[in-house]
């Protein structure tokens, strides 16, 4: 688990974007008992941006814990498999998932149950997929493959899970990991690939930007909360690329002359306060 604690770190860095990844039985029993049912860990919850589980691993633990405080039955967990969780917001009072049975699901935090409230078909190629809520929009943003192997962007409503928009990327291999920043753009970089993409919503459609190239494939990546970036360069979002064995920064920075504030490319960021 990656919680970070307040006192830890600077305040401008107390609430960097962190993933938390429940494989096993006994990670998920430590995580229940000592962050869900902990006082003094619970307000760090709200600083978790994604959840993976492992849902392969976890009836044995519900039915356990249903069994030990002698209540219904434990949810259906039609959902095998590892799947990509993230929150709507910090509150967390919604949560999309995707799955290798190529399902797209909405969960209700608070509903008791634990069944998911929506469900609807997402990408047809059954490699990996990933999900992202698009930001204040009802809308969710995923990235999968066609049948044909086609890695595709696609757009969702979070009403009915209807496909808005689908886009076709192109045919590499490697699963394509999807960011998006508080000012309607989308970044998308692919494991394997030395580029990432980004796009700008705007009714409905996903306008394409520029490209980032390069030649040192990643392994991985986060971005730094918004909050942290250089105005007076009027940079909009960075990236961490890992790579190999070493950690590097990407800066996406607007062309601008002026080193004044520039309000326009800089909408309300959220707090460090949940």
């Amino acid at each position: 688990c990656s919680l970070v604690r307040r006192d830890w770190l600077p305040a401008s860095r107390n609430r960097l974007l962190k993933d938390v990844r429940i494989m096993h039985e006994k990670t998920y029993k430590l995580f229940v008992s000592r962050v869900l049912k902990s006082s003094e860990l619970r307000p760090y919850l709200s600083s978790i941006r994604s959840l993976l589980v492992d849902w392969s691993c976890l009836p044995r633990a519900l039915e356990n814990h249903y069994a030990a405080h002698d209540t219904t039955s434990p949810p259906d967990l039609t959902c095998r498999g590892p799947s990509r969780v993230f929150f709507k917001d910090f509150s967390g009072n919604m949560l999309a998932t995707t799955c290798r049975d190529r399902k797209l699901r909405l969960f209700d935090a608070r509903a008791p149950g634990g069944e998911a409230v929506r469900v609807g078909e997402s990408h047809g190629g059954i490699k990996g997929a990933r999900v992202c809520w698009a930001g204040s929009h009802d809308r969710l943003v995923t990235t999968g493959f066609s049948k044909m192997s086609d890695r595709q962007i696609g757009l969702w409503d979070t009403a009915s899970l209807s496909n808005v928009k689908m886009l076709t990327v192109d045919q590499s291999s490697g699963v394509l990991m999807p960011f998006w920043s508080d000012n309607n753009i989308l970044f998308v970089a692919g494991k394997g690939d030395g580029n990432v993409r980004y796009y700008e919503y705007e009714h409905d459609n996903l306008h394409s930007l520029a490209e980032y190239q390069s030649n040192q494939p990643q392994r991985g990546m986060c971005f730094l909360p918004r909050r942290a970036l250089n105005v007076s360069e009027c940079e909009i979002a960075r990236a961490y690329k890992v790579a190999g064995s070493t950690i590097e920064p990407i800066a996406f920075v607007v062309p601008r002359k002026s080193d004044a504030f520039q309000a326009d490319i800089y909408p309300p960021a959220l707090s460090g306060e949940p």
